[in-house]
């Protein structure tokens, strides 16, 4: 989608290049097609003007879990994983839930998935409430002191909803969805949305996003017995321009929000011909929508969408429609995605048939996680990634830590560690940047940046059975280190040295190389 930049300068490495295990395949990165060879000595070419997008960064949600974790005696231990860029990832992104009301609601069966709000039916704003969940956000910016803040809501508040739930009503299958929000409680939900968003900024939060819609194509119900899963509301297309034009208006109105901007619309599936309808209708230039979308497409120059379900080439698809309705400078967040068990684009879906619903902790999850960041920031450019729900008590494949609710013990998977590949090296502001690998080295995808603070990150992701051991000199930088997520490692430190030393890229490894002037 974002073009390069005129190329002012190529900055050439030379890379050689030592197959440990034999047949080594040719090829080179971001998507280009193999090619047979059996030389030795290449060149990798990194060229920092070539520039793709600038990234806000990468995080996760607090949902279904700080509301309880928060208050634990190791929540700071458990938030250090996710924040902490010495001791965790250094993810530098938090998204904080604005819970509908459904706390007390028992026909939602999960009580994990309910969520306290901040305001009663008189009004009055209570913002001792979801006290655990402020604590973890607290310990979370106590480790980045500026930290990206994403209020985002599943739901209206229940005393503005149509129901008085969290949910929309059931219906049969064969009937059309039904919103649970009214238009004329929108400007409700948007005075009580700012105001959060006004109240954390007060408090010295970095509020840089609200979103007050999740995932609209989906139908939300309840279930025929009167249960729900969790907060949830069905938008149609029109409903969903309609309300955000309502917060684009009350925001403008507050000063303090200048740095808040309007996020939408958490789109579930990328590319399918739903997502491209809500598109064309909330953000198309053609006929009708011209005038209508005006303000949307002004006030909103950045989507944000979420990975699941979506293949490559439907991802492809949506970048070439985003190119096509907005040009080059329009900005794509992935904002939520896990290893969903049905999700056939996941790279594990046969592991997940196979195991049931485990928890996923071992490699071979996280090397799937790593291909589909690299899809994310490659196909769609995205500028900022963010895994769904960052803790979880266990079941499905959805969290990079798992806890133990009665021992409050804490184990870590890959996929946590895997993202740090990313996310501890890549800073808010870092440019992504071209990077071409030799042919001998097709079956190895690759994305680099280039930090604010001069440093140049390369991380590599070898999904196969085949070692190998590279040397790399890159004009202007004279060191090198070197971090491993592998089936022995975590995220660890496995080498140093001159910019010219070989470093390794061991088998079935994510591997992330920072390089230093």
């Amino acid at each position: 989608m974002t073009a390069y930049t005129k190329r002012l300068q190529k900055v050439t490495a030379v890379l050689c290049t030592t197959a440990l295990l034999a047949g080594c395949a040719a090829g080179t990165s971001d998507n280009t097609e193999p090619a047979a060879t059996t030389a030795q000595v290449k060149t990798i070419t990194i060229e920092p003007t070539a520039a793709y997008q600038t990234m806000n960064g990468f995080g996760a949600s607090a949902c279904w879990w700080s509301q309880e974790v928060g208050n634990w005696e190791n929540a700071k231990n458990i938030l250090s994983l996710l924040y902490d860029e010495n001791s965790g990832i250094g993810l530098n992104i938090y998204r904080y839930n604005l819970g509908a009301g459904s706390k007390d609601d028992a026909t939602i069966t999960d009580l994990d998935r309910r969520a306290e709000a901040f305001i009663d039916k008189d009004g009055s704003y209570h913002w001792e409430r979801d006290a655990a969940a402020q604590n973890a956000l607290a310990l979370a910016k106590s480790m980045n002191k500026d930290l990206r803040v994403t209020l985002f809501s599943n739901s209206a508040p229940v005393f503005y909803t149509v129901n008085g739930k969290a949910y929309c009503d059931y219906l049969p299958d064969d009937e059309n969805y039904v919103t649970n929000l009214e238009p004329e409680r929108y400007a409700d939900f948007a005075k009580y949305s700012i105001a959060c968003a006004k109240h954390f900024t007060e408090a010295g939060y970095r509020v840089t996003g609200l979103s007050p819609i999740n995932e609209p194509e989906w139908s939300w119900r309840g279930y025929e017995d009167g249960t729900a899963k969790q907060e949830g509301c069905y938008y149609s297309k029109t409903q969903c321009r309609d309300l955000y034009k309502v917060f684009l208006k009350q925001m403008a109105q507050e000063d303090a929000l200048k740095d808040c901007r309007l996020e939408g619309w958490e789109s579930g599936h990328i590319g399918t011909d739903t997502c491209m309808a809500y598109l064309q209708t909330m953000f198309g230039k053609s006929g009708v929508n011209w005038l209508k979308n005006n303000a949307l497409r002004k006030g909103m120059p950045t989507l944000a969408l979420h990975s699941y379900w979506a293949s490559p080439e439907e991802k492809q698809a949506f970048a070439n429609a985003i190119a096509t309705t907005y040009g080059s400078n329009y900005k794509l967040a992935l904002t939520e995605y896990c290893q969903m068990t049905e999700d056939q684009n996941s790279g594990v879906y046969d592991l997940i048939q196979k195991n049931g619903m485990d928890s996923g902790l071992g490699m071979e999850y996280g090397l799937a996680l790593a291909g589909i960041i690299h899809q994310d920031l490659t196909v769609l450019n995205a500028v900022e990634w963010d895994w769904w729900t960052a803790c979880a008590f266990g079941g499905y494949t959805d969290g990079l830590v798992y806890l133990d609710k009665d021992s409050h013990q804490v184990e870590t998977s890959k996929r946590l560690w895997v993202l740090g590949n990313f996310s501890k090296f890549t800073d808010e502001g870092s440019v992504r940047i071209s990077i071409t690998l030799p042919k001998e080295l097709s079956d190895v995808q690759s994305v680099a940046f280039k930090n604010p603070n001069g440093t140049v990150t390369a991380v590599f992701i070898n999904n196969t059975d085949k070692a190998r051991s590279t040397t790399l000199a890159l004009d202007g930088y004279t060191r090198h280190t070197t971090y491993v997520t592998d089936k022995d490692n975590d995220l660890a430190k496995t080498d140093s040295g001159t910019a010219a030393d070989a470093f390794a890229l061991p088998a079935r490894s994510i591997t992330t190389l920072v390089l230093e002037k």
